[in-house]
């Protein structure tokens, strides 16, 4: 359902909406300016702390939009973190493996049959399970990935022989 108001009234809804919204932005960057380290960096808005319990939740299984969004930070928040950081990127990418490897488990459980986990229809499950562990696969391949076997051998071969030197 739109709302069926004169044009008139609807810009003043949205001029009214966007004065809000910038005065919020503006408002929280007067904040965030004020709170500066006495090393003259700015302080993070989620503490180290923070960070460990988002990353702890992440490869437990849950969802990483989910988590963010439940700790009232944008998704996009983890992945502009990860690029600044890449000490914490190598613990986030820990955490993704870590929740892969719980959904691969959680995999084994539902192409089992185990009550909880499986949904009762045989063709469902295994639709699921396959699913599932292409996803796995995709974002932890280093774990999950196919295994591929190299036989590397070094081979000399002198051109500058005649044929009786072969």
């Amino acid at each position: 359902m739109t709302d069926k108001s004169p044009p008139s009234e609807h810009s003043a809804k949205i001029k009214a909406a966007l004065t809000v919204r910038t005065e919020h932005r503006l408002n929280m960057a007067t904040k965030r300016a004020q709170e500066i380290s006495e090393a003259g960096t700015f302080l993070p808005m989620i503490p180290d702390e923070q960070w460990d319990d988002i990353l702890d939740r992440i490869a437990s299984g849950e969802i990483t939009s989910h988590v963010m969004k439940d700790c009232g930070f944008s998704p996009a928040t983890i992945n502009a973190k990860a690029r600044r950081d890449p000490a914490f990127r190598e613990r986030y990418k820990d955490a993704l493996e870590d929740h892969y490897v719980a959904l691969a488990e959680d995999i084994r459980m539902v192409t089992r049959g185990v009550e909880g986990y499986s949904t009762g229809d045989p063709r469902r499950d295994e639709l699921v399970a396959k699913y599932d562990l292409a996803l796995a696969r995709q974002f932890a391949n280093r774990v999950l990935g196919e295994r591929i076997a190299v036989d590397q051998r070094t081979v000399t071969i002198n051109m500058n022989k005649g044929e009786q030197d072969w």
